[in-house]
């Protein structure tokens, strides 16, 4: 699904200083014979613009195996559009110095 632009812009401007990452419109058929909604997209899920891509996907997949569906028969999406991110320092001892990652977070009321 692609979202007119002026929604897309008037989303981003609405979301300045939020800790938000990219835009994920969810994917499948317009009829599907499900909808799954997951709660928001993660960092796999907006770099490459695919839902449930990650770690979750691949159980999503399974799961979608055992009662004989495939992702082309799913509409696939999250509550959220936008990826929740925390800001975290933490001790790389690959790197031997502190550094700063940007991991999931929960979605808040706001």
């Amino acid at each position: 699904m692609d979202y007119p632009k002026k929604l897309i812009d008037e989303v981003k401007e609405r979301s300045k200083g939020m800790q938000l990452e990219g835009i994920n419109s969810g994917s499948g058929p317009q009829h599907p014979l499900l909808m799954i909604v997951g709660e928001a997209p993660g960092r796999n899920e907006i770099v490459n613009n695919i839902p449930f891509s990650g770690d979750a996907g691949k159980e999503l997949d399974k799961s979608l195996k055992q009662i004989g569906l495939t992702r082309d028969q799913v509409y696939i999406t999250s509550a959220v559009r936008s990826r929740p991110f925390a800001i975290k320092k933490v001790f790389s001892k690959r790197e031997n110095k502190e550094v700063i990652k940007y991991p999931n977070r929960k979605p808040t009321k706001k």
